[in-house]
């Protein structure tokens, strides 16, 4: 789809910070996200080809429940570029998590 989900409950204020991949092929060169912590942003990244990808780092409140949005501006599957069969629609890829303490 064009959001993905990460839910979390912390017992204080944390930072977390994600190294994702963008998915390109052909003319797609270019992926847009937009994070959201409960639903208020948080801010928007631009993934270029050929430039340094931006980190992705959120402060996450103290909360019972933290709901965690990446929403895509543009999804497409490898099949729709010709590349394989592959019908997975996507955007970027997760690389890593790492959640610290806020200082």
């Amino acid at each position: 789809g064009d959001t993905t989900s990460l839910y979390l409950k912390t017992e204080k204020e944390y930072v977390a910070k994600f190294v994702v991949k963008p998915f390109f092929a052909k003319e797609r060169t270019k992926q847009s996200v937009t994070v959201y912590v409960n639903d208020c942003e948080q801010g928007k990244y631009v993934f270029e080809s050929g430039k340094e990808f931006p980190k992705i780092i959120i402060d996450l409140p103290k909360s019972e429940k933290i709901h965690i949005m990446f929403k895509y501006e543009d999804v497409k599957s490898p099949k729709d570029f010709g590349l394989s069969d592959d019908t997975r629609k996507l955007a970027l890829g997760f690389e890593s998590m790492e959640i610290t303490n806020k200082q």
